[in-house]
C-alpha cells in the first residue's frame, strides 16, 4: 500500500534483485515509467520481478523525487505465477525495451482505475 501528498515530480516503489557480483543487479524496477504524483489515499501497488537462482539479495523500498511526501505500509514479498509479467527496467539498452511492449494493453494496467504494476 502507498499514499502520496503533494508529490510534484515522482514517487514510486523500487525493487532490485542483486547477483553474486558486487554492484551487479540482475533485475530492477523503480516505477520510473509509471510514477505516483499528486495526492492520493492508500492504494495497492506491486512490482513483479523475476528472481534468478543466482540471486543473493533482494532490496526494496519507496523513493521520492522533488517536493511532497510518500508513505508505504504492509510491504511484503510473495512468490507469484510466472504468467505475471516482469516489470524489469533493465531490458535492452538504456533500461528501455528494444521494441514496444503490451500494445494490446492486455496485462491489466489501469484496470478499474488502479494500476497493476
Amino acid at each position: 500500500m502507498a499514499r502520496t501528498e503533494g508529490v510534484e515530480q515522482a514517487a514510486g516503489l523500487w525493487f532490485r534483485v542483486d547477483g553474486p557480483m558486487a554492484g551487479k543487479s540482475l533485475n530492477f524496477d523503480n516505477m520510473q515509467n509509471r510514477p505516483l504524483k499528486g495526492t492520493s489515499d492508500w492504494q495497492p501497488y506491486s512490482v513483479a520481478l523475476d528472481v534468478a537462482t543466482e540471486a543473493i539479495m533482494l532490496a526494496y523500498g519507496i523513493l521520492l523525487s522533488g517536493v511532497g511526501s510518500a508513505w508505504i505500509a504492509d510491504m511484503h514479498i510473495e512468490i507469484t505465477e510466472l504468467a505475471i509479467p516482469s516489470a524489469n527496467l533493465k531490458i535492452g539498452k538504456n533500461n528501455a525495451p528494444e521494441a514496444p511492449v503490451n500494445l494490446s494493453f492486455s496485462d491489466g494496467s489501469a484496470a478499474n482505475g488502479n494500476e497493476r504494476l
